[in-house]
C-alpha cells in the first residue's frame, strides 16, 4: 500500500521486516536429508553390483 501511494521512503525505516512462516521447515529438512542419505546408499548399492 505505502509502495503504491508513494509513501514508502517515508516509512520504510519504521517498518518491521517481511515475516517468513514456515512451520514446516524442520520437517522438511529431515525428509531432505533421509532422502539424501538414501540415494547415497541406493548409489553405492549400484556401484557394488556394477562391480561384482
Amino acid at each position: 500500500m505505502y509502495k503504491t501511494s508513494g509513501h514508502l521512503p517515508y516509512y520504510a525505516e519504521s517498518m518491521f521486516p517481511k515475516m517468513e512462516m514456515d512451520e514446516h521447515r524442520a520437517d522438511r529438512q529431515k525428509i531432505e536429508a533421509r532422502i539424501a542419505e538414501l540415494e547415497k546408499q541406493l548409489s553405492d548399492h549400484a556401484q557394488k553390483q556394477a562391480g561384482a
